[in-house]
């Protein structure tokens, strides 16, 4: 889950042709915390899984209708992103019958800009 608010702005490296579609390689390190492969991130408001990383750079594939449907068809290399982290920052499973975070005790205290969570 995503606030919306831009946390930082990323910048594409690469855009290498995969499958139809394209994976991403965009400079973030301006963002405060350190994503990991399997990580989401919010590229432009749209919700991409980290698949690889390399220095300050994350990966990300895009699929052919994710670039028809986002801004992200139609940025290049060079270009600017905004970028997102999650509200949590590991998957996060519900109990069906309270909605209470099942794995809230697991997570480490995690801020993202005023927000904290313990």
């Amino acid at each position: 889950m995503f606030t919306g608010l831009v946390e930082a702005l990323g910048t594409i490296e690469a855009a290498e042709p995969q499958d139809g579609g394209l994976r991403l390689w965009i400079d973030a390190g301006a963002l405060e915390a350190e994503p990991l492969v399997g990580d989401s991130v919010a590229v432009d408001g749209c919700c991409l899984t980290v698949v690889a990383r390399k220095g300050a750079g994350l990966a990300f594939d895009a699929i052919p209708e994710t670039l028809r449907r986002t801004t992200l068809g139609r940025r290049g290399v060079g270009d600017a992103v905004n970028l997102e982290l999650p509200l949590l920052p590991r998957p996060c499973t519900c109990d069906r019958t309270t909605g209470v975070p099942a794995n809230l005790a697991a997570i480490t205290p995690y801020t993202v800009g005023l927000w904290t969570w313990q």
